[in-house]
């Protein structure tokens, strides 16, 4: 049980947190690998072309993912709080729930998305050059996305258990057979892009099945863990969750409607600034899963010390997250920033230069360094969850939603795909200001937090 589980507001507080947080960031790192991989062998060994049809649905992917990762992050608050309580066969019981309920949902949505599949690419202004392989690579990556979801649901629930370690080594073992699937299914069986989609499927089935495993024997080690309980949907438990999870999973969707909604804008520039556009997210996602996995260390600490009623260990705890956060920020910043040229080139064929790596490299240089506004973003957004202050972290989202959207608009018809980056640099800097203000105003110390504690 020990080795299972993890109570992090006992003890050392920055030594926990940083114990908890450093295998959980390179979990994610290792979770960011899947894409990353993708986008690598397709850039090396089909061109531009191969690397603008795995990404020129990204935005699409990410909105889907978003609502249930969104949603399976603020149900792991509930499962922190009701360990932090010792409510073991209330937590037994929502594990099973959730894991029915996200099941279903997914197989009805990916359906929903089979069926829209024209309307969805033509809204999207994919290109004619990569629509066939585009359209393949969707619909087989769409099959495997209920895998997916379930398997990411085990993982923050072991979070919220204080358990990183293991979701590390799964992180690593999925991330090695979706590179050597990739490898075999594009370079021994030539089946191109689609064999990107099906390595990624297959890592992810055997994930699920592993998480499985582990979870089922962690929780029947917990007290009264041997009491049998309904494999069941119980309307009232998921109810309770929602309360958690829907906001989160609002918050997560609102965010990524932004880059649904800035995609046309971004393919409509043509092929090269598609391919540009999905190596800068990528370089985006491995800078943010960084400070957001140190961040999620602090919304997990939160939550247990709400649960435990130690609500004066929190602004410490914040405190600690901070710090480890820029830490782990400039491990992945100072390659990018001062190496751009030679890092966004391993997406590319040997001896490419084209526009696609001067939006790159340009991003690296001017932008990126405008990140740190958005880990102080997510490093209070992580309290908000963590807390329980769900209409805060809307808000919040939905003001540096709204700034990107409308900036990113105004400025495309002049800076083309520079637009698009100083509209992101712009939200970014509005949220984080409005995220901070709020936590100051409101929350900064015991008395608040007691107070806007009763309020829940």
């Amino acid at each position: 049980m020990k080795q299972a589980t993890k109570d992090l507001t006992s003890g050392n507080i920055t030594r926990n947190l940083l114990l908890f947080s450093f295998p959980l960031v390179l979990s994610s790192l290792l979770s960011q690998a899947f894409g990353l991989v993708d986008m690598l062998v397709a850039g090396r060994f089909l061109g531009e072309a191969g690397l603008a049809a795995t990404g020129a649905l990204s935005s699409f992917h990410s909105l889907f993912n978003s609502i249930f990762f969104g949603f399976l992050t603020g149900t792991s608050v509930c499962s922190a709080q009701l360990f932090g309580a010792g409510e073991h066969r209330e937590l037994r019981g929502m594990v099973r729930n959730i894991a029915l309920f996200v099941a279903g949902v997914s197989l009805l949505l990916c359906g929903v998305a089979f069926l829209l599949r024209v309307p969805l690419f033509r809204y999207l202004k994919v290109d004619p050059l990569i629509y066939d392989d585009a359209m393949r690579y969707f619909l087989i990556v769409l099959g495997g996305k209920t895998a997916m979801f379930l398997s990411h649901f085990f993982l923050c629930t072991l979070h919220a258990l204080g358990n990183t370690v293991l979701p590390f080594w799964m992180s690593l073992f999925s991330s090695l057979i979706n590179l050597s699937g990739n490898i075999f299914t594009v370079k021994v069986l030539h089946w191109g892009v689609a064999g990107l989609a099906v390595a990624t499927v297959v890592s992810n089935l055997i994930a699920l099945a592993v998480y499985f495993a582990v979870i089922r024997k962690c929780l029947s080690s917990m007290p009264g863990g041997k009491e049998k309980l309904p494999w069941r949907i119980n309307l009232a438990e998921i109810g309770k969750v929602m309360r958690y999870g829907m906001p989160t999973a609002f918050q997560q969707m609102v965010m990524y409607l932004c880059t649904f909604g800035l995609a046309p804008l971004v393919n409509g520039l043509g092929v090269s600034a598609t391919a540009g556009y999905s190596v800068v997210q990528k370089v985006y996602g491995i800078c943010s899963s960084f400070y957001y996995s140190s961040a999620r260390t602090v919304s997990n600490f939160v939550a247990q010390c709400v649960g435990a009623g130690k609500l004066g260990k929190i602004r410490k705890g914040l405190f600690a997250g901070f710090l480890q956060g820029m830490i782990y920020l400039m491990i992945p910043f100072i390659p990018f920033f001062f190496f751009p040229s030679g890092v966004c080139g391993l997406f590319f064929t040997k001896g490419y230069s084209g526009e696609a790596l001067d939006t790159a490299v340009r991003f690296c240089h001017v932008y990126l360094p405008f990140i740190v506004f958005g880990f102080l973003t997510n490093l209070f957004h992580a309290f908000y969850r963590g807390f329980g202050a769900m209409k805060m972290l809307v808000i919040s989202t939905t003001v540096g939603a709204v700034v990107r959207l409308v900036c990113s608009y105004l400025l495309v018809p002049d800076m083309r795909m520079d637009g698009i980056y100083l509209g992101w640099m712009i939200a970014w800097v509005a949220e984080a200001v409005f995220a901070v203000t709020i936590y100051f105003l409101h929350y900064r110390n015991e008395k608040m937090l007691r107070f806007r504690c009763r309020a829940l």
